[in-house]
């Protein structure tokens, strides 16, 4: 009986060191980790997916598909070995999660009550989440991954593709659907789009 009783203690106490490890140690959520990406496999399907003309790297039009990745761009172009070097850059930086708001304008002015949506790119598997909002009146949104109460906001490093819809609003499919938006989240950011239309 004793043993049992010793075994249970045990195992409780241990029970308890995870929740503390989990937690942390003034009871808010530890440190939030970095998906994990493939930074080699994730550049190769980069690769195989947006260099239509097979030369080796992503330009001109092919960003029309892929705007995400513009923004690393060298020379007006991206090669695979400079996608997979922003990948392990922040895998490296073990930054789990960073802010990101949005402004969404129509022909130059705000667009309020918008559902903004940033989805990851295929090519980076399936580890990152998709983040949304709702723009304010002012055309800004705070976009988020959803989160339990207490768990920081936010979302994860990455290649995203934007979509923009609004209920009652017949904004055109390459903000949406077939969207031409892109966002590289590389830090906090807080770009401004304006829809023409």
């Amino acid at each position: 009986m004793l043993y049992c009783v010793s075994r249970l203690s045990w195992l409780l106490l241990a029970a308890s060191y995870c929740l503390i490890v989990v937690a942390g140690c003034n009871g808010r959520p530890g440190r939030l980790s970095p998906p994990q990406v493939n930074a080699a496999t994730a550049a190769a399907q980069a690769m195989a997916m947006y260099d239509t003309n097979q030369d080796g790297k992503i330009s001109g039009e092919e960003f029309d598909a892929c705007s995400s990745l513009k923004a690393i761009a060298k020379d007006g172009a991206v090669t695979a070995d400079l996608i997979a070097a922003k990948i392990t850059e922040w895998q490296k930086g073990n930054i789990g999660r960073v802010a990101v708001s949005v402004k969404i304008l129509h022909n130059g002015k705000p667009l309020p009550g918008a559902s903004v949506k940033l989805t990851p790119e295929k090519f980076l598997g399936t580890d990152i989440q998709s983040a949304t909002a709702i723009t304010y009146a002012n055309g800004e949104a705070g976009i988020t991954v959803p989160v339990a109460p207490g768990v920081p906001q936010g979302m994860s490093l990455g290649f995203y593709r934007i979509a923009v819809t609004k209920d009652g609003e017949s904004i055109p499919a390459k903000y949406n659907t077939e969207t031409t938006l892109g966002l590289a989240v590389l830090g906090d950011v807080n770009p401004t789009f304006n829809l023409v239309y």
